[in-house]
């Protein structure tokens, strides 16, 4: 059983397990850092953080839509011509903020989605998964 824990309880968590594991200073992680682009995460970097917060949390995050996005398994219908459907790009928002400011969200392939994930967006999977 789980302990009920707030956004930023979760968030600290989050951000001291990436400051300890890419040597980070506090100040360099917030919500809206961009896990590829702002803290130059890595595949290797981002599998060591989900099982470090498996771990910390008593969950499993490889069951979630972060397994599918991990494994770039994207089903025929939320593809067209290479390129992540407007719906798909919208449900995946839920938990992917920076979605949302996407240029052009008809424009996003599989490969440039990990690009949009943030801080936040291991946050709200890690709150979803902890109710």
């Amino acid at each position: 059983m789980t302990t009920h824990k707030t956004k930023d309880e979760i968030f600290q968590t989050v951000k001291n397990i990436l400051c300890e594991s890419l040597l980070l200073k506090p100040d360099d992680v917030c919500l809206e850092s961009k896990l590829v682009t702002d803290l130059n995460i890595d595949s290797l970097d981002l599998l060591d953080l989900v099982f470090n917060l498996e771990r910390v949390f008593g969950i499993k995050l490889m069951d979630s839509e972060l397994d599918q996005f991990l494994r770039g398994r994207f089903a025929k219908e939320d593809l067209a011509d290479g390129f992540i459907k407007k719906e798909s790009i919208e449900k995946m928002s839920t938990w992917i903020p920076a979605l949302k400011k996407a240029a052009d969200q008809h424009q996003i392939t599989p490969a440039e989605l990990i690009n949009f994930i943030s801080v936040e967006s291991i946050v709200i999977l890690l709150e979803r998964k902890l109710t």
